[in-house]
């Protein structure tokens, strides 16, 4: 399965000030996820969802790849139940409290995707 982001606000320009940011950040999360599971002692594995729905290994996580990891994935966790349910096709919808995600996964297709975000304000009277 192949998942591509796109997104429109994360230019060149951008994702290096970003990267800066959350990278120490994610180094301290990681860390104390390892210490919890005392991964030097067992030997677990630890992995972390990129924003492109891939996999990376926790030493290699960094801000840059995390930005739009919780989208991408729900949309691997909605195409994975949909071949499990024996589907082929699966449209998901993920409502949080500030946004909403739309996916579409078709299996053995090859598509292109377009991502368009609209912030809607709201005023108390």
């Amino acid at each position: 399965m192949n998942v591509r982001r796109s997104s429109n606000w994360s230019g060149a320009a951008t994702r290096p000030f970003v990267d800066a940011y959350l990278s120490p950040i994610l180094a301290r999360y990681v860390e104390r996820v390892s210490d919890e599971l005392d991964i030097k002692r067992t030997g677990a594995r630890v992995m972390f969802m990129m924003s492109s729905g891939g996999l990376t290994a926790a030493e290699l996580f960094a801000g840059k790849d995390a930005i739009l990891s919780g989208p991408a994935g729900g949309v691997v966790a909605m195409a994975q139940t949909g071949r499990s349910a024996g589907f082929d096709r699966v449209i998901g919808f993920d409502m949080g409290g500030t946004s909403t995600d739309v996916a579409i996964f078709m299996a053995n297709t090859s598509a292109r995707s377009r991502r368009r975000s609209r912030a809607f304000a709201c005023a108390r009277r």
